[in-house]
């Protein structure tokens, strides 16, 4: 078992026993977390958790494995509402991250919500300032070396077409 498969593994372990010892009840997963464990976004990324409250869209979802059989059933942001808050990360901070986890909610068929000209120009501005040795380094941490390459190859083209429309 590589260690990405162990980390997935642990990760659900984790939110099974905080599920059975009902500490979930009062969490609200939301970002790369949510995307990771419930829509099988294909980063490693840590289970991060804030106390700030705000009044975002969330329904409940089944954080799953792939290499395992235990699903944990939790409430996470919908991929709209994730998709609001990662246009607004990568507006603020400029992190590549937050592009592939734009695009990667795009190639699900959430549509990018009305933005204004401004904001879209800002977003194709971080987008287009990423080099390929930002996609060689900065993904070699949370990407497998297939999807990196590819990335270093194309950077967030899908993405850029549809900010550009």
């Amino acid at each position: 078992m590589n260690e990405w498969e162990q980390h997935e593994l642990f990760e659900i372990e984790v939110l099974d026993i905080l599920k059975s010892n009902r500490v979930l009840e009062g969490l609200i997963f939301g970002g790369g977390t949510m995307l990771r464990l419930c829509h099988d976004l294909p980063r490693r990324l840590k289970i991060e958790i804030r106390r700030e409250w705000k009044n975002w869209e969330y329904e409940e979802k089944i954080a799953f494995s792939r290499f395992r059989t235990t699903q944990v059933l939790l409430k996470g942001h919908t991929l709209m509402q994730t998709l609001r808050n990662k246009l607004e990360a990568l507006a603020d901070r400029g992190a590549i991250r937050d592009a592939f986890d734009i695009e990667f909610i795009l190639r699900l068929n959430i549509p990018l919500p009305p933005l204004a000209a401004e904001k879209k120009e800002c977003l194709l501005r971080q987008i287009r300032r990423f080099t390929p040795r930002d996609f060689k380094v900065a993904l070699s941490s949370v990407l497998e070396k297939e999807r990196r390459d590819y990335y270093v190859k194309n950077g967030f083209q899908y993405l850029n077409q549809k900010l550009s429309l």
